[in-house]
């Protein structure tokens, strides 16, 4: 959803980055749809699997509609579309491929775009630097 209310920009970079990536975006989005649905009508484990996985990242879903501290500047500047619109596209888009959604509402519980991470992300960075802290002066 963000990346589609980019392509509207009122920041030309933007809109026209985010429509060079969307057609990439929706590859992987479909490949996605797909394992979920593959998941979600398998086996009894595969589904609690699937099940407890969503349960752990619904508390840290909201960030990614959000943008942050600088959020009424981006509006008030053209560069986003409003928020609140766009959380509720992506909650109903949501609702609409992921079967038992927790019923929970959302709650924002750290926000990434603060700085506020969880140990996953220390996790992630650490694994996908690995090849350069092999050797941090090559040239890649």
């Amino acid at each position: 959803m963000k990346l589609i209310s980019f392509t509207n920009s009122s920041y030309e970079p933007l809109a026209t980055c985010a429509k060079r990536i969307l057609p990439e975006q929706r590859y992987h989005l479909a490949y996605w749809e797909e394992w979920m649905k593959q998941l979600q009508q398998s086996s009894p484990t595969a589904k609690e699997k699937i099940r407890t996985r969503i349960e752990e990242a619904w508390s840290l879903s909201l960030d990614l509609v959000d943008f942050g501290q600088y959020e009424q500047t981006l509006l008030i500047e053209g560069y986003i579309n409003d928020p609140n619109e766009l959380k509720q596209q992506w909650l109903s888009e949501l609702q609409s491929k992921v079967k038992d959604l927790p019923t929970r509402p959302l709650e924002q519980v750290k926000n990434g775009r603060n700085g506020e991470h969880t140990k996953d992300l220390d996790d992630a960075l650490t694994t996908l630097s690995e090849v350069y802290r092999t050797d941090p002066v090559a040239q890649w």
